[in-house]
């Protein structure tokens, strides 16, 4: 009895290690976090937008915790490609950002009812979590590196909890957003709040380029 109970708590202490690890990675405003603002303060899909980017970032984890990460370290071509990709798609992003900030095409006013498309939400949350290589090095790399030094059954408990810190974070996020909603009455707080990103997509995308030097 007592070797299951030391055999549980271990389990739970890789668990809450797999945990606090992924939250300190993912717990920022980047290109993923601030769609799923954006569709949350909208009020566009927010379970889908959520549930999206949770599936993809579970799929990188467990592609890194259980040994994908070396043979990504061992291509560096695969990085480069995804690197050009993500930053192509994330001055795309910006771009339309700053032509709404521009126009301000973004109220609540005119977007607060619209519904967009879920192939669209699904189409943009798969792009902002595969096109982004910060993920693939966080969650192949830096995830998969930790988790050699563990064996299956510990890995997968590492995993597991990796992939709930993604889930409440994503999910607090989208739902959190709605707080938010007096402050983005106000025309100018969506002029505002695309600029900045358009600045961050444009940042990172930045970052990204100079990988490819």
């Amino acid at each position: 009895m007592i070797l299951i109970w030391a055999a549980m708590l271990q389990s739970w202490i890789i668990f809450l290690k797999g945990f606090l690890t992924c939250a300190s990675l993912i717990v920022a405003i980047g290109a993923q976090t601030s769609f799923v603002l954006r569709q949350g303060i909208l009020r566009r899909h927010i379970f889908l937008t959520a549930i999206t980017c949770v599936i993809c970032d579970a799929i990188l984890i467990c592609m890194g915790v259980f040994g994908m990460g070396r043979l990504v370290a061992l291509n560096p071509w695969f990085e480069r490609l995804i690197c050009l990709a993500g930053a192509l798609f994330l001055i795309w992003f910006g771009l339309r950002a700053l032509l709404r900030a521009v126009q301000g095409t973004s109220t609540l006013g005119v977007e607060e009812g619209a519904s967009g498309t879920a192939r669209g939400t699904i189409v943009a949350g798969v792009g902002f979590s595969l096109l982004n290589p910060h993920a693939y090095l966080d969650a192949m790399v830096l995830l998969g590196g930790m988790a050699t030094r563990l064996d299956g059954n510990e890995r997968a408990s590492f995993a597991g909890g990796a992939v709930m810190a993604s889930t409440c974070w994503f999910f607090l996020v989208a739902y959190g957003a709605r707080a938010l909603l007096p402050l983005f009455r106000r025309p100018k707080a969506w002029v505002a709040f695309d600029l900045g990103i358009a600045v961050v997509m444009w940042w990172l995308a930045f970052g990204l380029a100079g990988r490819l030097i």
